[in-house]
């Protein structure tokens, strides 16, 4: 037992929190440098907080995990606006402004500033950028404002800084859980020829891996991106197994390929629920090549695999629920589906009204409205074991 000095000696467990802010050069009392906030500090000194989201830090990149350990903190949308009143253009500062933009002022403008509409800054992109991401206008008028820009010469090419494309900026839709509007602009912007639906930006990431990380959340946006002729995977597959193919090859086909942010949302949730009908539709644009579906997802699971005894089982009901959509010979049903697209193309498949005279139950088959019941009693019987 020491002496009582001693113990007086041992430093106590400070209550308040700000004691474990960073304070002069020594980078506070915990020692951890720069980090103005931490989340186990925050959970020792204030056990009832509820703004931390465990599963999101536990779950997290690498580089979330030290962009929070060295403080540094995401641009807002407030100072992105700061940037625009400095050097943009009238149209661009009443979007970026405006909680309630009139169609007839934004067109107004539009046309008085012809130049500003059809050129794209090097951070903020175009006015259709600005509308997306910046704007608090209500969703609902975000459609009809798009394509009153649209019709004033925007150009669905430009890029902002981070490479996205007027439809990757459909993200931040996305984000605030508007599907049905995303679905819609998606349509709208795909019907013109400036606008390529497999577009990525500079992580890679297409609209289509950006809808599919929400899973059957985003099931409207994911079947409207399909039906406008979205890939899943890259156009040109590896060059062939073990040797054949290289590390770059191999971590560029994973690293581009939708199923892998579908399967990175499945393993962050660790079960395939909400996933039935994304998982359907991804599958259908797969096997139409059934040995590289079978590759690519085996190899997929084997690059994310984790936790065996957790993931295990979720990766086996997995493969059982995708196995009839690679084995041979294929299903009737599915090779009169795939020979009836390809025979009707995007534009004929998303017109309206969508093909009259077909059956209902046809159309949403061919559209992917209703999920093939061969492979869904797969995923049940799966669930019920």
């Amino acid at each position: 037992m020491p002496p009582v000095e001693e113990l007086a000696k041992i430093p106590r467990f400070p209550d308040l929190k700000e004691r474990y802010r960073v304070t002069g050069d020594d980078g506070g009392p915990l020692g951890v440098g720069r980090c103005p906030y931490s989340l186990y500090k925050e959970i020792l000194v204030n056990p009832r907080v509820r703004r931390v989201n465990l599963d999101s830090f536990v779950d997290g990149s690498v580089s979330s995990l030290l962009e929070h350990c060295l403080g540094f903190r995401p641009r807002d949308e407030r100072e992105e606006r700061s940037e625009l009143s400095a050097s943009a253009s009238p149209l661009t500062r009443y979007l970026a402004s405006s909680p309630a933009p009139e169609l007839s002022r934004v067109t107004a403008l539009a046309s008085e500033h012809y130049h500003e509409v059809r050129e794209a800054t090097d951070h903020t992109g175009g006015p259709l950028h600005v509308l997306l991401t910046l704007s608090p206008a209500p969703c609902t008028a975000l459609a009809s404002i798009a394509g009153a820009l649209l019709e004033a010469g925007a150009r669905l090419d430009q890029r902002d800084r981070a490479g996205n494309t007027p439809l990757l900026c459909l993200a931040s839709l996305l984000q605030r859980a508007e599907w049905g509007v995303a679905a819609e602009i998606a349509k709208l912007f795909c019907t013109r020829t400036d606008c390529d639906v497999n577009s990525v930006n500079l992580q890679g990431r297409s609209l289509l891996s950006l809808s599919l990380s929400y899973l059957d959340d985003s099931l409207e946006v994911t079947r409207t991106l399909i039906n406008l002729g979205a890939r899943v995977w890259p156009l040109e597959p590896l060059t062939g197994p073990g040797p054949g193919a290289s590390v770059s090859e191999i971590i560029r086909d994973t690293e581009s390929s939708a199923f892998t942010w579908l399967l990175r949302a499945v393993v962050s949730q660790r079960g395939l629920e909400n996933t039935e009908a994304s998982l359907e539709a991804v599958a259908h644009v797969m096997a139409a090549q059934p040995e590289r579906m079978k590759s690519h997802v085996i190899r997929v699971m084997l690059s994310e695999g984790r936790h065996p005894r957790v993931l295990g089982p979720v990766f086996l009901q997995l493969k059982t629920s995708l196995a009839p959509f690679w084995s041979r010979p294929q299903q009737l049903s599915y090779l009169a589906w795939a020979r009836v697209r390809r025979s009707l193309g995007p534009k004929r498949l998303t017109a309206r009204p969508r093909l009259p005279g077909l059956p209902p139950p046809i159309l949403r088959y061919l559209t992917l409205s209703s999920p093939n019941r061969g492979a869904s009693a797969a995923v049940r019987k799966q669930k019920i074991k």
